[in-house]
């Protein structure tokens, strides 16, 4: 399946999802809640990522907040194949992991000026990164005795959407972009970018 594909059929079922929860409950507007902590999952053209995000009183239009995920990079030439014995096997293995950390801002677009509970936000995200390089072809835990680290920046731009999704939870969707840049070439490039969703699901305040 195309990369594109996948990546609409990921935010189809996230959108679906949050709005059969949307609807089930009694809601009020998301765009003045004073705190947010939150599991933070992304799906990228280059990997997965999972991690924790904690959003802060509102300032006007604005949140801010901190983050930190880690990344298991599953982009490039990697593949299963099958040997003799019909045992899987994974050629071009990639053995590479990015741990990202920094601030966030999220701007409601119309906070005040809807009567129901979402709010549609554009949001950012920047940090630094670093690669985590192991070797291939090994298990997991010998992966650890030798790693190769790579520092770098990392930014992101979000469309989305906060929902309640009960009385004290909230549930974000959104889509966009992520970039990642590193000051030396990490398995032959320097920039590992794509389009990438993201779902955060946690208790506010």
């Amino acid at each position: 399946m195309k990369k594109g594909k996948k990546m609409k059929k990921i935010l189809l079922i996230i959108i679906l999802l949050s709005s059969f929860t949307f609807a089930q409950v009694k809601i009020g507007t998301m765009a003045n809640v004073q705190k947010f902590s939150a599991i933070d999952l992304h799906i990228t053209d280059f990997g997965t990522s999972i991690g924790w995000y904690r959003q802060f009183a509102p300032v006007g239009k604005f949140h801010y907040g901190i983050w930190v995920n880690i990344t298991m990079v599953t982009g490039g030439d990697e593949y299963t194949a099958y040997n003799y014995w019909g045992q899987p096997i994974t050629v071009n293995e990639i053995s590479l992991d990015f741990v990202k950390s920094g601030v966030a801002l999220k701007y409601h677009l119309f906070k005040d000026k809807l009567a129901n509970s979402f709010s549609p936000f554009l949001s950012t995200q920047l940090g630094g990164v670093i690669a985590l390089d192991t070797p291939e072809n090994t298990s997991f835990f010998k992966k650890y005795e030798k790693v190769d680290f790579y520092y770098g920046m990392t930014y992101n731009f979000f469309v989305g959407i906060d929902f309640m999704g009960s009385p004290k939870y909230e549930i974000s969707v959104a889509a966009g972009y992520e970039s990642n840049y590193f000051y030396e070439a990490v398995q032959d490039s320097k920039n590992w970018n794509g389009k990438a969703v993201y779902f955060q699901y946690g208790k506010f305040f």
